[in-house]
């Protein structure tokens, strides 16, 4: 049986790897072996550091995207930590050669106009649950508070032109609100002391539970 083989079935019965991920690492092993021209288990034992390089190098000259490379190139050497625990290999070729960075994204900011069309909160749609879908929105897009701040902002935490946020660490931070959200804060305290509903957190369910 084939060093390849004998990896497959590694992976098959002792990992239990899902036949996805099997069928990943047999296609990057074959990839791996047809470019630096490894037929023989001989050959494959006797690769050294300078032939990983150059498969390394190939890749990236393919135009593989990093993080591509990167799982490509941890599929050969899964491989051959299995060869080297059997005694297949006296070196590992693979143990000084280490993945490519990762390409960080710069973040993109949406422009208001694109968050939402006029008629996404349906006005046929319950009067408090539209308040209160619009409301955390516009809360989350004009503050950029966390979640768990939004959850735990109660009534008098609130005013016209401020909200008050207790955040990481019980830290307490002031942050200004534009008129048009204090328009909707209001109209959404008013629908609340229409139908009844108390309680000292500024968001709650229809039923009187604080948001989870």
């Amino acid at each position: 049986m084939s060093l390849v083989q004998e990896f497959i079935d590694y992976l098959v019965h002792e990992k239990r790897f899902s036949e996805h991920t099997v069928i990943a690492y047999k296609k990057d092993l074959e990839n791996f072996l047809e470019i630096v021209s490894a037929e023989s288990d001989e050959e494959i034992s006797e690769l050294s550091h300078r032939d990983l390089r150059s498969y390394l190098v190939a890749l990236v000259e393919s135009g593989l995207e990093n993080s591509s490379v990167n799982r490509k190139l941890s599929s050969i050497k899964t491989f051959y930590r299995f060869l080297r625990q059997k005694g297949d290999c006296d070196v590992n070729p693979c143990s000084k050669l280490k993945g490519l960075k990762k390409k960080k994204a710069l973040p993109q900011f949406v422009p208001e106009s694109q968050l939402w069309s006029d008629n996404i909160f349906d006005e046929q749609q319950d009067e408090f649950e539209n308040a209160l879908d619009h409301l955390m929105i516009e809360m989350f897009y004009q503050t950029g508070i966390r979640q768990a701040e939004l959850i735990g902002l109660k009534e008098n935490d609130v005013s016209s032109s401020k909200i008050k946020v207790l955040g990481k660490r019980n830290k307490e931070r002031i942050i200004p609100i534009s008129q048009k959200l204090w328009v909707l804060i209001d109209r959404f305290l008013s629908i609340k002391k229409s139908i009844g509903l108390k309680g000292e957190f500024l968001f709650l369910l229809k039923n009187g539970k604080k948001l989870s």
